[in-house]
C-alpha cells in the first residue's frame, strides 16, 4: 500500500513535538489514514502515540 504524505502531514510533523522527522511524517501519514498501528525498532520516538506502537515481534505475536 501506498500512502500520499500531504501538505498537511508534513505541517503537522514540522509542528510536532517529535525529534526525529521521518518519525512524525510516519505517525502523522497513520493517523490522517486511519491505521491504528505502526511497527518500528524505536519505540522511545512514541510515546506520547494516540496509536498502538509496536516492535516487529510484538506485533507477530498480536496476531
Amino acid at each position: 500500500m501506498t500512502l500520499a504524505v500531504d501538505d498537511k502531514i508534513i505541517g503537522l510533523s514540522l509542528n510536532s513535538d517529535f525529534k526525529d522527522f521521518q518519525d512524525a511524517i510516519q505517525y502523522y501519514t497513520a493517523i490522517e489514514n486511519n491505521i491504528n498501528t505502526l511497527v518500528t525498532r524505536n519505540l522511545r520516538d512514541y510515546k506520547y502515540a494516540e496509536i498502538a506502537v509496536l516492535t516487529a515481534e510484538d506485533f507477530l505475536l498480536s496476531l
